[in-house]
């Protein structure tokens, strides 16, 4: 069974974030059923928009070259 509001964040995925290029990821099937694919996008572009520019990639990586002292 498709859902409306899945198919309308799937839309939005799909056309904010360049058909899910931007994100890493494939473009999303706008079917309305949700999934793993579905909710890793979402995630994925929250992380985007909330992020500052120059934020590290992933977790664990450095945010920015260390200094010698």
């Amino acid at each position: 069974m498709a859902d409306e509001m899945v198919r309308l964040a799937q839309r939005f995925v799909n056309t904010t974030y360049n058909n899910g290029a931007t994100l890493g990821i494939s473009k999303l099937d706008e079917d309305g059923r949700i999934g793993w694919p579905v909710m890793y996008a979402l995630t994925r572009g929250a992380q985007a928009t909330a992020a500052p520019a120059g934020a590290r990639s992933s977790p664990g990586s450095p945010s920015r070259p260390a200094t010698a002292a």
